[in-house]
């Protein structure tokens, strides 16, 4: 289990129960999804950084909740708002580029 940071447990403690973005995530059922996607990729000696599969599912849902409009929109509003990269599950300045 991944240690929470000290900057990730304060941007957990600002999010509203009421956030629509966090509501959406709490109804979805992951269990089915996450299964294909656990599979590893084959490990190689090169080849970026992988993110979590399911982290970025749920970046994606981003665009059609409104909280992004493109791709590269969603990499910035990642970087800009702790809120978002942290209902998607990735900590903070660990956010797809």
């Amino acid at each position: 289990m991944k240690q929470v940071s000290f900057v990730d447990y304060h941007i957990a403690q600002t999010i509203s129960p009421t956030d629509p973005v966090k509501l959406v995530f709490d109804v979805i059922d992951w269990q089915p999804i996450k299964n294909p996607l656990s599979e590893k990729r084959p490990k190689g000696k090169r080849g970026p950084y992988s993110y979590n599969r399911i982290s970025m599912l749920k970046a994606l849902l981003l665009i059609p909740l409104r909280e992004a409009y493109s791709l590269r929109n969603l990499a910035k509003a990642l970087k800009e708002k702790p809120r978002l990269a942290y209902l998607c599950g990735f900590s903070f300045h660990e956010t797809p580029a």
